[in-house]
């Protein structure tokens, strides 16, 4: 995982730009400085896990911090040009918005089990 120099945060998609129809180009920044970490391509089928509780757009379902999601598509966000993201099975819950939600990961670390002995 990348780290930033203030080691307190976690990386978390930032922003999200369109590089073709089913590609996108997202931005990573430390969940605590907000220093830029990486950039990556997400695609359909990949994995992004939510590093904190992340409400659909509507309020109503709440992807809770640490669960890994596959990617089923991309939506644009009603009322916003941006793109969300789309999970098969909350397809009828609409949209989250993909701050917050990040490619790499430490599930100890956003689980806060890092220092426990397991």
């Amino acid at each position: 995982m990348v780290l930033c120099k203030c080691s307190d945060g976690l990386p978390v998609i930032s922003d999200l730009v369109s590089k073709d129809t089913k590609a996108f180009h997202a931005k990573h920044v430390c969940s605590n400085c907000e220093q830029s970490l990486f950039d990556c391509e997400l695609n359909p089928g990949m994995q992004v896990i939510a590093t904190k509780d992340i409400k659909n757009l509507t309020g109503d379902y709440v992807v809770p911090r640490g669960r890994v999601m596959r990617i089923s598509a991309f939506s644009e966000l009603p009322s916003s040009s941006s793109p969300g993201l789309l999970f098969a099975g909350l397809l009828g819950v609409g949209a989250f918005p993909p701050q917050g939600f990040a490619s790499q990961w430490d599930i100890h670390k956003i689980l806060g089990t890092a220092d426990q002995v397991l």
